[in-house]
């Protein structure tokens, strides 16, 4: 929510990306702005919202809106995230008392920090099971496993292989789908006005402890790994995932085509008389 969208979509489309998405945090607030920018840039626009699935272990997932039904979807529950249910329990508590099935929806899950086969079966638990909730709360739903860049700080090839086959063995499908947090190098001090921001928010919610956990320190090596890269350098570092690469580009496609054309008819006034 600290970019002007027209600057992220021309930075974006000099990258050389061609499909572009904005998923702020629990806010549909720039999904108009958005979808103006991009129509006009001729860039496919994807708008989404972030939510946790389960707040007391951190499980974010990533909806996106593939076509008017979803985007409808998403609207009701933005209209249903002051609910009592949803800061209490999460995403999964607040479906439970919606008529929403994922028609539409892409959900994208963020993957755990730890390595599957790391041997911690508790923190592998805590992790899935509101994802076994989603799953039956959104049947018609499509489910990713978002895998980070590899080579990142934290990420290396053997990791994303492993966590490649996680999501086959869980029903999930591996997605390479960067996200960034940032534009170029002057943007490092948002990163520590976006810490602030997010310790009030968890400290006013009794959360604070987790602020320092979930908001590392900036380092260079994080820094690099949240910066918007070309194109063409994310590609080549997903080479080792084509199957990855080629659910990204029928994602992208799919929503190209979920799209209608905006053609607002001319501007017409009618008056009544009435008595």
């Amino acid at each position: 929510g600290l970019y002007p969208l027209k600057t992220l979509a021309k930075q974006a489309l000099q990258l050389g990306y061609s499909t572009l998405g904005v998923a702020d945090r629990e806010s549909l607030s720039a999904a108009v702005e958005w979808g103006r920018w991009g129509e006009a840039m001729e860039a496919g626009p994807l708008n989404g919202i972030e939510l946790l699935a389960d707040p007391a272990r951190r499980v974010p997932v990533i909806l996106l809106a593939l076509d008017s039904v979803g985007y409808q979807q998403l609207l009701s529950l933005f209209s249903a995230l002051s609910r009592d249910a949803y800061r209490e329990a999460g995403l999964a508590a607040l479906l439970s008392q919606s008529d929403i099935n994922g028609t539409g929806l892409a959900c994208l899950v963020e993957p755990p920090l730890h390595r599957p086969e790391d041997g911690q079966p508790q923190v592998r638990e805590a992790w899935l099971r509101p994802l076994h909730q989603l799953f039956e709360q959104l049947p018609q739903a499509t489910f990713y496993l978002r895998l980070p860049i590899p080579g990142s700080p934290g990420n290396p090839p053997e990791r994303i292989e492993s966590l490649s086959g996680w999501a086959v063995q869980l029903g999930l499908t591996p997605i390479a789908m960067p996200v960034a947090a940032f534009l170029d190098s002057a943007d490092a001090d948002l990163y520590e006005l976006g810490r602030q921001y997010r310790a009030g928010q968890w400290q006013a919610e009794g959360l604070g402890q987790r602020s320092s956990a979930s908001f590392p320190p900036l380092s260079p090596e994080l820094f690099h790994s949240l910066l918007l890269r070309p194109a063409a350098e994310v590609e080549a570092a997903y080479a080792g995932q084509p199957s990855a690469l080629g659910h990204a580009r029928r994602l992208a496609s799919r929503a190209a085509a979920g799209r209608q054309p905006r053609r607002p008819g001319e501007p017409t006034l009618r008056l009544e008389r009435r008595f």
